[in-house]
């Protein structure tokens, strides 16, 4: 097929000369007005204003009003964080923990989100937790603190850090296994709206475990984690509404796990299916999120994702950008599906890796799906049972009945019916009805 491209060619003589000089013009008054910023944040910080340190951190991390320069970056960073403005630590951590534009130091960045979140940001605890968890560089491997970071976080209030509590006390990672007080956590976990803490509880007070079986208050718990949560947490309805990853190979699915017809490959995303819950709080959010803080910004997204999806994909790469992993993968999710702008699914799949590095368990299984279905990326069904197994270990449904699925077909993992069951039953535990189905058949 022949191509043409066009050039545009400015007029000759007095005209494009008068043309070329007002763009000159224009554009040194634009560089002028960006380094004016930069450098009254710059005063502004020096004068003690530490929010605008952290404003002027993330400017020149991400090249915004200027040139990046990772050296700067962290000089603003520091200085917030030894100002004691937690969220200045939290920033420098993610880039001392990466080695990110400064040496790769675990040591030094287990320091600085130790100190956040002593200091109460919440998402500094989380990568605590994850770091004492995976046993990263020369820190070992502490599943006891990993337990103490997340009840010292659930207590804050923080519903995912609630969700891992219920999990550690429920498998008896870091100490005994207790399920009364799993399902305390989980309890706690969903007052704060965690879709996935409502429905553990919910499936405990049904089943009976760690407390006697209640069916009025199992229901109340499992319609709050559907009202939460959404599709994905309502009976056996996966469909994502951002287009999907990659159809699995056309076939039969029986018995839910008997054919790879039976991979869930639909993208998910957060979602916050019942607005009026959180309305309240977008005052707050909005504070939050010009903070510089993430989960901010992701959540002022989740609220107008449908009705301005636009404005939610600022605020979603805001969040990003600020180290929230749920904003990452929901505006990977929105770039995958053209929702808010251009489509444009490799740099989806880039922020579902981003997200999946930073334990976000649907950046962790939307990254599968593309695995698995070889869009953007190789073909490679282990790398997707890898992802869908992290994804399980995190508490995504989702990925634990693909993760079953493959292993019980023997695509990407030994084929093994007892993992595959295992697998299931972790699925059906988060309330996900297709892998009870499947768990009936295979294990009757």
């Amino acid at each position: 097929m022949r191509t043409s491209t066009r050039t545009l060619s400015l007029p000759s003589g007095p005209i494009g000369r008068a043309i070329a000089a007002v763009a000159l013009v224009a554009l040194v008054s634009s560089v002028a007005h960006a380094k004016g910023e930069r450098e009254k944040l710059a005063a502004s910080c020096e004068a003690g204003k530490l929010n605008d340190c952290i404003e002027l951190g993330i400017a020149w991390e991400n090249g915004d009003r200027g040139p990046q320069d990772y050296d700067r970056a962290v000089y603003y960073y520091g200085k917030a964080c030894d100002g004691d403005e937690v969220l200045g630590c939290h920033m420098l951590a993610q880039l001392v923990e990466t080695g990110t534009g400064v040496a790769k130091d675990v040591e030094k960045a287990l320091r600085l989100f130790d100190k956040a979140c002593s200091g109460g940001y919440l998402p500094s605890c989380k990568y605590l937790a994850n770091i004492y968890r995976d046993g990263k560089g020369t820190v070992k491997k502490d599943l006891t603190r990993v337990r103490f970071i997340l009840a010292k976080a659930c207590k804050l209030g923080d519903g995912d850090s609630c969700y891992g509590l219920g999990l550690a006390w429920q498998r008896g990672e870091g100490g005994l296994k207790e399920y009364e007080k799993a399902l305390a956590a989980f309890v706690a976990g969903c007052d704060v709206q965690d879709p996935r803490s409502c429905l553990q509880a919910g499936v405990m007070f049904r089943d009976g475990i760690g407390t006697k079986a209640n069916a009025t208050r199992a229901k109340e718990l499992l319609d709050n984690a559907c009202l939460y949560g959404g599709k994905p947490f309502c009976g056996d309805a996966t469909e994502g509404t951002g287009g999907d990853g990659g159809r699995a190979p056309a076939g039969r699915c029986g018995t839910g796990a008997d054919s790879m017809s039976c991979v869930v490959t639909e993208l998910q995303r957060w979602e916050a299916l019942n607005p009026q819950k959180l309305e309240p709080s977008r005052d707050y959010f909005k504070k939050s999120c010009d903070e510089g803080k993430g989960f901010g910004c992701h959540k002022l997204g989740m609220l107008d994702q449908d009705a301005k999806p636009k404005e939610a994909r600022k605020l979603f790469e805001a969040g990003c950008n600020a180290g929230s992993m749920e904003a990452c993968t929901n505006l990977g999710f929105q770039l995958c599906g053209g929702s808010g702008g251009k489509e444009d699914a490799k740099a989806g799949l880039a922020l579902f890796d981003k997200a999946c590095a930073g334990n976000d368990p649907r950046g962790c299984l939307n990254h599968g799906i593309f695995a698995l279905a070889g869009r953007e990326t190789p073909k490679d069904p282990a790398k997707a049972y890898a992802l869908f197994t992290k994804a399980c270990d995190n508490g995504e449904p989702i990925g634990c009945h693909d993760a079953a699925v493959l292993v019980n077909l023997g695509q990407g993992a030994t084929q093994d019916t007892a993992k595959a069951i295992a697998l299931l039953k972790d699925a059906c535990s988060y309330g996900f009805e297709r892998s009870c189905a499947a768990v009936k058949v295979l294990a009757p």
